[in-house]
């Protein structure tokens, strides 16, 4: 039987490792989101930055997929993935300030944390890897709606 090696998948799922915080994962994952944000958003056009986060939505899908296949783990807490991408959704297009980006913190973990307005529906009914990534996505469309309201 040949062994699959998860290395980079486990490497990206967790954050670069942020996922193994012993205290708030999702959180500290969440901050390792911010320079890669901004960096994104400062240094991309919109149109681009749009299909790439595209891109990381379908390919961190199959890789929490992978995952949980191979550990027999439904959304292990270590996967921070979903919140990383979930943040650059939440930013998209936001201007950059200190403010801008406390307040997208803020409100995105508020979403992430509560589960509001039928992101654990979506956390509930699917499982498939998508599951893990779409109930983060939705808490960073409401925080990008909210965001762009605001300021």
């Amino acid at each position: 039987m040949v062994q699959k090696d998860l290395t980079i998948h486990k490497i990206l799922a967790s954050g670069f490792g942020s996922g193994f915080s012993k205290f708030a994962p999702g959180t500290v994952g969440t901050l390792v989101a911010i320079p890669f944000s901004l960096f994104f958003n400062y240094n991309l056009n919109s149109t681009f930055y749009f299909f790439l986060i595209l891109f990381l939505i379908i390919y961190s899908s199959f890789i929490c997929y992978e995952i949980q296949n191979f550990y027999n783990e439904t959304d292990p807490s270590w996967i921070v993935l979903d919140e990383i991408i979930g943040f650059f959704i939440a930013t998209f297009t936001v201007k950059i300030t200190f403010l801008n980006y406390l307040l997208a913190f803020l409100i995105f973990r508020f979403f992430d944390i509560i589960k509001p307005l039928g992101i654990k529906k979506i956390e509930e009914k699917l499982n498939c890897g998508f599951d893990v990534i779409l109930d983060d996505c939705l808490a960073g469309v409401y925080t990008l709606i909210i965001m762009k309201i605001i300021t």
